[in-house]
């Protein structure tokens, strides 16, 4: 959580450069729309600053803010496993995700179930690849000594 919050703290730095006026000139009079990846392309800045400039702008209410979904997991979820979350944070800690977070609509359950549906999904294994004999054969290397983690890259697979 103290990422994500840093991201929306470190994109208000962008608030006074000469790039967010001009978008927010462009935005404001000549009702042009901007992404990420437009603001890398004319801007010639790299992804990271063109995601602070934009989140600023969300967080100003220059352009809309993507609401979270907080039901996005559930589907994921109901077969896979049951998920509950119990939140433990001091007084301040929760003020400051308020604070940071309101222009998106977030409560602390949503940002938490969010980042177990993206943990479950980014690290779901798909159990029909274990019928495989060579992922059996790869699995047993791993366990082995015939092939190191660290020389193991898609290419030899």
């Amino acid at each position: 959580m103290n990422k994500y919050i840093s991201l929306i703290k470190s994109s208000f730095k962008w608030k006074d450069s000469e790039i967010t006026k001009d978008i927010i000139n462009r935005i404001t009079n000549n009702n042009e729309r901007f992404n990420f990846s437009r603001i890398v392309k004319i801007y010639k800045i790299t992804f990271v600053e063109a995601e602070e400039i934009y989140t600023y702008l969300e967080q100003a209410g220059f352009v809309e803010a993507k609401q979270k979904d907080e039901n996005k997991y559930k589907n994921y979820l109901k077969d896979n496993e049951e998920v509950g979350v119990e939140i433990n944070l001091s007084k301040e800690a929760e003020e400051e995700f308020k604070k940071y977070t309101k222009v998106y609509g977030e409560t602390l359950e949503g940002y938490f179930y969010d980042a177990i549906y993206e943990y479950l999904k980014e690290n779901q294994i798909d159990d029909s690849l274990l019928e495989y004999e060579c992922v059996q054969n790869l699995i047993a290397g791993l366990k082995g000594d015939s092939i190191k983690k660290e020389e193991l890259t898609i290419a030899r697979i």
